[in-house]
This record gives C-alpha cells, structure tokens and sequence, in this order.
C-alpha cells in the first residue's frame, strides 16, 4: 500500500480530505464515477469512444481502490 500512503499524502498536502463526515459512502462515490462517465458520454456523443470510456474506467477504478483503502477502520481520518 506504498501508493495509496502516497496519494493520502498529496492529498493531505493538497487539502483534499474524504467526506465521512458528510456521510458519504464508498457506493455514493461509485455512483457518482457511473454519472459522469454516463454524462461524459452524453455530451460527447459520437466523440465518445470505446477508448476513452476504458481510459475513464480505468481511472475511476484506481480512485474506487483508494476510496476502499482510505474508508478501511484506522487508515483514513476524517
């Protein structure tokens, strides 16, 4: 988990922090990533390419593991 203590640190130095506190869930974030990447599309249209919805997914993956790991007891803080 080197990478994930990594990303807490930028995150920690970019002020960037989890929104627990506001009673956000891993699956609301989950949610969210399936509302842009269906917004992105959207908009976008015949621009949207089977490329970039796995460039997009692959992203929203590695951010959905982060969010895993930081929701996990004594790992995050809020």
């Amino acid at each position: 988990h080197t990478a994930y203590r990594r990303q807490r640190q930028m995150c920690k130095e970019t002020g960037v922090h989890d929104h627990r506190g506001y009673g956000v869930t891993v699956p609301m974030y989950k949610d969210m990533f399936d509302c842009l990447l269906a917004s992105m599309h959207a908009v976008l249209g015949k621009l949207w390419t089977p490329e970039m919805e796995a460039a997009w997914q692959a992203q929203y993956t590695i951010l959905i593991d982060y969010i895993d790991y930081i929701y996990q007891p004594n790992v995050g803080s809020n």
